[in-house]
């Protein structure tokens, strides 16, 4: 038997609670937003002759979904975002699942 549909939580809910519904994925997720304020940080305030490895330290830290950025065709700026935010949402959604796992 179904539960009713007022004591189910919406998709929307279910998916936040997944992605960052345990302690792992709300770090992960922290810590993936803090690479992203230094890139932001060191693209817009820090002149530099050479060029800047600050944007590689996001990609990887969104292994394997980061790689994504190498196939975008102008390498903007957004769409690095875009991609490195949407790789740590999966990478989070994963840990959530697994960490779901081990409790349940």
């Amino acid at each position: 038997m179904t539960a009713p549909a007022a004591s189910r939580p919406s998709p929307g809910r279910r998916a936040l609670s997944l992605v960052a519904g345990n302690r792992i994925s709300q770090v992960y997720l922290l810590i993936v937003l803090a690479l992203l304020v230094w890139v932001a940080v060191d693209t817009t305030l820090v002149h530099q002759e050479d060029a800047s490895f600050a944007s590689v330290v996001p990609m990887l830290a969104t292994l394997p979904w980061g790689f994504a950025v190498a196939l975008l065709p102008d390498g903007s700026t957004a769409g690095f975002f875009a991609v490195v935010v949407a790789g740590a949402l999966i990478n989070a959604a994963l840990i959530g699942l697994v960490a779901g796992r081990r409790r349940g």
